[in-house]
C-alpha cells in the first residue's frame, strides 16, 4: 500500500475530513514519517489527532480549540482548550509540522501564523483556504518578518470539488 492510500485510509477511518472529502493525503505524504511534534489549530471531533497518533508514531501531538476536546488522556497528546487569539504560545516546544485547520478566517490564520511560526522547523500546512486574500496576506506577513528568502511558499489545489479543497503550506 502506497503512503498517500495509507494517509487517505486512516483519515476517512479516524473521521477526519482531511482524506476522500478534501484529499489531502498526497500533501500530508511528503511530511517524513519519524517527526517529532506537531501542532494543530483546531481539534473538533478528534479525527486528525487519532490519525497523527497513527501516521507520525513517534511524534507527540499539541492541539489547540476553543471547544472541549473529546480525548480520554493519552501520553503523546497535550491538549489546549483556549482559543488561538489569547493563546501564549511562548511556552511551547519547536514543532516538525504545524497544522491551521481552525476557523479558517483570514484574520485568524494570520494570527496562529504570526503565534506560530517561530516555533516551526519543518513544514506549516494551512487547510481548507477558500479566501482570494490569504496567499498575499500570508506574503506580506512573511516580507514584514524580513525573511523572505527563507521559506518557500506553496498553494496546492486538491482537484477534488469542494471550495476549500485548498492547502497552503509553507516550508520554514
Amino acid at each position: 500500500m502506497s503512503r498517500i492510500t495509507q494517509i487517505c485510509e486512516t483519515f476517512d477511518r479516524c473521521g477526519t475530513d482531511k482524506g476522500s472529502h478534501h484529499g489531502y493525503s498526497s500533501v500530508y505524504a511528503q511530511v517524513p514519517v519519524d517527526i517529532k511534534t506537531i501542532f494543530e489549530v483546531g481539534i473538533a471531533s478528534g479525527g486528525s489527532i487519532a490519525s497523527w497518533l497513527e501516521l507520525f508514531p513517534d511524534a507527540h501531538i499539541y492541539a489547540i480549540d476553543i471547544l472541549a476536546a473529546p480525548f480520554s488522556p493519552h501520553p503523546r497528546i497535550t491538549t489546549y482548550h483556549q482559543d488561538i487569539m489569547k493563546f501564549d504560545a511562548s511556552r511551547l516546544p519547536h514543532f516538525d509540522l504545524v497544522i491551521d485547520d481552525g476557523s479558517h478566517s483570514v484574520g485568524d490564520v494570520l494570527i496562529a501564523w504570526e503565534k506560530l511560526w517561530p516555533l516551526c522547523d519543518g513544514t506549516y500546512i494551512i487547510e481548507d483556504v477558500i479566501s482570494p486574500e490569504l496567499v498575499p496576506a500570508l506574503a506580506k506577513s512573511i516580507e514584514a518578518i524580513q525573511r523572505p528568502g527563507m521559506w518557500r511558499i506553496e498553494v496546492i489545489n486538491t482537484g477534488n470539488k469542494n471550495a476549500d479543497d485548498r492547502v497552503i503550506r509553507v516550508q520554514c
